[in-house]
């Protein structure tokens, strides 16, 4: 909910210039409240605590492929059966709950250079042109989002990625 919040925030950011610096101060304090709830407890406030440490061991294991990475699947198969038991019973660990560590861990550093490059250039040419603002809001808030949850390991996010390419194709 946070980053539909900084979505919207960031929509009426460059729709009403009257009121920028008051959004721009709003924007500033969202953000800084959602690094808060990142950073309480190592997780976010009332979600599973072991979310960081799952990250962390997965980027253990991840050092001596980090260019290439594992391969696609790989983190369900690599990292989930080396959890501590008390991770491990959970199933839902099969996937890192971080977009960006688990491209990381699968695709190494080409994959996700290639994905943070693609979303860098889009952004950019939106800061240039400041046109196509729905699109550039969808891609702030699937950005967040990706940092909790794992939205292109669903069919949801072939929609974001399409988008992401169509925009640059304009």
């Amino acid at each position: 909910m946070a980053m539909y919040l900084v979505g919207f925030l960031f929509y009426l950011f460059f729709t009403f210039k009257r009121t920028r610096p008051k959004l721009a101060v709003f924007l500033l304090v969202n953000i800084l409240f959602v690094a808060g709830l990142i950073s309480y407890d190592k997780g976010l406030i009332g979600t599973d605590p072991h979310r960081v440490d799952v990250w962390n061991h997965s980027l253990e294991i991840w050092r001596p492929r980090s260019i290439t990475g594992h391969g696609h699947g790989a983190f369900k198969v690599m990292v989930q059966p080396q959890l501590p038991p008390k991770i491990q019973r959970d199933g839902h660990w099969a996937q890192a709950h971080n977009d960006y560590v688990q491209i990381l861990f699968e695709q190494g550093l080409i994959g996700l250079g290639l994905f943070l490059t693609l979303m860098f250039i889009t952004l950019r040419r939106f800061w240039e042109t400041r046109v196509n603002l729905i699109p550039i809001t969808s891609l702030v808030i699937f950005a967040g989002i990706m940092f909790w949850g794992f939205p292109l390991r669903t069919a949801i996010a072939v929609i974001p990625l399409i988008s992401l390419v169509l925009f640059e194709r304009t």
